[in-house]
């Protein structure tokens, strides 16, 4: 989606600079992005040796010698907030179209949009949540 280039008066300034600008760049929407993973390219030490040639990166991809480290709890907070808006979006559309049939019978299913369970399994741990909805884009776990 777009390119980011650093300068300095050498390599190792530019490198440096890059490094910094990746690190305050904020990503805003539903996308993945590789800013983590480019800053720990950045900070290996064959890069910084400039030891580099156009095999390197396969090579680290093929022995996945640089991961993206996440904290367990933001995995498991951000599938079940994932989880819970699929599940309410789904509800919506099931309801919506039963309506737009003159089936009224889904209308029951309403008050389960406002309270329901949300699981999540991760890593051999099974999370429970509880959620409420509390406004139409305003959910509590």
């Amino acid at each position: 989606f777009g390119h980011i280039f650093a300068h300095g008066s050498n390599r190792e300034e530019a490198r440096k600079a890059l490094m910094l600008s990746l690190r305050n760049m904020d990503v805003v929407g539903d996308i993945r992005n590789p800013v983590e993973y480019l800053v720990q390219l950045l900070g290996m030490n064959a890069f910084i040796g400039n030891t580099i040639d156009t095999s390197w990166l396969d090579g680290l991809i093929q022995a996945k010698s640089v991961e993206l480290k996440y904290d367990d709890a933001d995995v498991v907070f951000y599938a079940a907030v994932y989880r819970a808006m699929r599940m309410l979006k789904t509800r919506q559309e099931e309801v919506l179209s039963a309506l737009g049939k003159g089936q009224l019978g889904p209308l029951d299913q309403l008050s389960s949009m406002n309270s329901f369970p949300v699981e999540i399994a991760f890593k051999s741990l099974k999370y429970n949540f509880q959620v409420k909805r509390s406004a139409t884009d305003l959910l509590i776990f």
